[in-house]
């Protein structure tokens, strides 16, 4: 009984490598823009196993945020000096 539920564990974990790997030849530009995007440079966990739909909306939704938070990443402007202070 425990020689059987171990083999279908890994003929499960082969099923789960082989989505993986033709979802990485598939998605690869698309892959490899998400880990230039992450902070770590690696894949959130579970990415390869999803389809192409739900990675592209991922990249989406971070572009999007990307944008809309580029005014909070723009510096302060820099005050102008008064002319009290430039006679000094």
């Amino acid at each position: 009984m425990e020689r059987k539920r171990r083999l279908k564990q890994k003929i499960i974990a082969l099923g789960r490598m082989n989505a993986m790997l033709g979802n990485l030849r598939e998605n690869s530009e698309v892959i490899l823009q998400m880990k230039q995007v992450s902070l770590d440079g690696r894949l959130p966990r579970g990415l390869l196993l999803e389809k192409r739909s739900s990675i592209k909306f991922d990249i989406e939704t971070f572009n999007m945020t990307k944008d809309l938070d580029k005014k909070n990443e723009k510096r302060p402007k820099p005050k102008p000096k008064s002319p009290t202070q430039t006679a000094k």
